[in-house]
C-alpha cells in the first residue's frame, strides 16, 4: 500500500507536469513562419544599423582628424580679432583728436549774475 501510495502521487506529479509542456509545444506552422520572415527583417534591419554606424564611424574619424585645424584657425581669428580690435580703438582715438583740434569745444560761459 505505501509503494501504491507514493507511485500514485509520482503519476500525478508527472501529469501535472507533462500538461503544461505540451500545451506549450504546438505552434502553427503558419506562426512559425511569420516569426522566421519577422525573424529575418530584423536581421536585415539590423545589417543595414551596422552600416549606417560605420558610415558614422567614418564620418567622426575624418572630423577627428580636421579638429586641430579648425582649432589652430580658430586660434588664428582669435589673434587677428584682437589685433583689428587694438587697431579700431587707436584709429577712433586718433579721429577723436583730429575732431577735437579741427573743432575745438568752446570755454563754457559761467552762469548769469543774479541782482
Amino acid at each position: 500500500m505505501k509503494h501504491f501510495k507514493w507511485l500514485l502521487i509520482g503519476l500525478v506529479v508527472a501529469c501535472l507536469v507533462t500538461v503544461p509542456l505540451v500545451g506549450c509545444v504546438g505552434v502553427s506552422q503558419s506562426e512559425f513562419e511569420a516569426l522566421q520572415a519577422e525573424c529575418e527583417a530584423l536581421q536585415a534591419e539590423n545589417a543595414s544599423l551596422k552600416g549606417q554606424l560605420e558610415e558614422v564611424r567614418s564620418r567622426v574619424g575624418d572630423l577627428d582628424t580636421r579638429l586641430p585645424w579648425v582649432e589652430l584657425e580658430l586660434h588664428q581669428a582669435g589673434l587677428k580679432i584682437q589685433s583689428l580690435e587694438s587697431h579700431h580703438e587707436s584709429l577712433t582715438d586718433f579721429v577723436m583728436d583730429m575732431w577735437l583740434e579741427l573743432h575745438p569745444i568752446p570755454p563754457i560761459p559761467p552762469p548769469p549774475q543774479s541782482p
